[in-house]
């Protein structure tokens, strides 16, 4: 199907870059959290849900409604 449509798949594999750039990779993480630290980063968290509800945040995924993290609290 892929080849009949001409789409493109383009893959990153995330720990090739971690062991190629070390260190900028451990820069940039550091940046990052410096960022969320300080308030200039703010990830959009689209549901929080208790651990008794995994299932039911696993399905809001599966259905497409998430726009954003979907947390588990596993306080609760």
């Amino acid at each position: 199907l892929v080849l009949l449509k001409a789409i493109w798949f383009v893959g990153f594999e995330f720990r090739s870059f971690v062991a190629g750039h070390t260190d900028e990779f451990l820069r940039n993480r550091a940046d990052m959290y410096d960022d969320l630290a300080n308030g200039r980063l703010h990830p959009r968290v689209s549901a929080v849900y208790p651990l008794a509800e995994t299932a039911r945040a696993l399905q809001s995924i599966a259905d497409r409604q998430a726009i954003g993290k979907v947390l588990i609290d596993v306080r609760n």
